[in-house]
């Protein structure tokens, strides 16, 4: 018995019954039954229990093979049963047993939790009544998978970006994949945002997906109150300072480093040696598999404890999932933030993996 147009793929079912059709009028005695499954794993009740005439007789039947009982009766003999299976739009169930007789089953469908989530406690703006500055402030209740911010000002119409780049995010505190039970504190100042101005604020997920939350008026306090010019950590500021936190202009443009004699030697070794290069275009968080890198030409027996990634001759920090059994299994990764490059000779910066000693 199948049933469609639940607009999603189920993850799982619960069903509840009164073991028999709607009824205009009380009837004596009570009957309940209760089911849930996730398409393998299955649990179910049933419960009755006679009328005052009788009062201190009841029955129940549970089992973890099924995920729906019916015993529309005053014994455990059970009338029904059925098994639950999910698929898209829809969720299927099988009886094992069926007295053939109408029953109404009410259902409630869930789906899973996005691969990305960010659900916001509070989300405020304020600015001294009479002087320059908006404080913005928001507070996420879960996360996962968020990359970072973007804060908005509506101006003529439309939405002003004005973070100069992502404010970061759980991914890069939290883990690939680790949700943020207990949330997050953010905050930015907009030194040109007066009260009464109107704020957006979005959120950015690892696939490049967004999220948004708004609009949001700006409210003003007493001139002598005291709104802290605070700003959370921008992502481009993890791998060239926090120059960007200090300032409320666009970022600068990317140049070429200055390569140190120190570190043209190690580049050079590198670029000789048994390195795997990564070569990176645009900023931002990477995941290198260990059936990709595999495929680059890293030995599969490597020890991920011993993973090291250089760029221009300088050793950066990388987070190397599954590392702690000494074993660089297919379901184990490295990820890293980098940037690419703006020169007139090149648009790509390369990254050079290798085991060290």
């Amino acid at each position: 018995q199948t049933v469609t147009g639940i607009g999603f793929t189920p993850k799982v079912m619960l069903f509840a019954s009164f073991q028999d059709t709607t009824q205009a009028s009380a009837t004596t005695g009570s009957k309940l039954g209760f089911g849930a499954s996730d398409g393998s794993t299955h649990g179910a009740f049933a419960f009755a229990k006679k009328h005052l005439a009788n009062n201190t007789e009841e029955d129940d039947v549970d089992k973890t093979t099924v995920s729906f009982i019916k015993a529309n009766n005053f014994t455990q003999t059970i009338d029904a049963e059925a098994t639950t299976s999910l698929a898209s739009d829809q969720f299927t169930m099988s009886w094992t047993t069926n007295d053939a007789v109408a029953t109404e089953i009410l259902y409630l469908a869930l789906a899973g939790l996005p691969t990305t989530a960010v659900k916001l406690e509070s989300f405020t703006a304020r600015g001294a009544a009479g002087e320059p500055g908006v404080a913005l402030a928001w507070r996420t209740g879960f996360e996962v998978e968020n990359l970072g911010f973007r804060v908005y000002r509506d101006e003529r119409g439309g939405r002003k970006q004005i973070t100069p780049s992502l404010i970061a995010g759980s991914a890069l505190f939290a883990g690939l994949s680790t949700p943020l039970t207990v949330g997050h504190p953010y905050s930015w100042w907009d030194a040109k945002g007066r009260p009464g101005m109107t704020y957006w604020l979005e959120a950015v997920d690892l696939n490049g997906k967004s999220e948004w939350h708004g609009p949001l008026v700006a409210h003003a306090e007493a001139p002598s109150s005291s709104v802290a010019a605070v700003r959370s950590m921008l992502l481009s500021s993890l791998a060239g300072g926090d120059a960007d936190l200090r300032r409320d202009l666009p970022r600068a443009p990317r140049v070429a480093r200055a390569v140190k004699p120190g570190d043209a030697a190690v580049a050079a070794a590198l670029a000789a040696g048994g390195a795997i290069k990564l070569a990176i275009r645009e900023d931002g968080w990477y995941r290198a598999t260990q059936p990709e890198l595999v495929m680059a030409g890293l030995p599969p027996t490597v020890d991920p404890r011993r993973l090291q990634l250089f760029v221009d001759g300088t050793e950066l920090a990388i987070n190397v999932s599954g590392a702690d059994d000494a074993r660089f299994d297919r379901s184990d990764a490295i990820e890293f933030y980098a940037r690419g490059a703006e020169t007139p000779f090149t648009d790509t910066r390369s990254y050079w993996l290798v085991e060290g000693k």
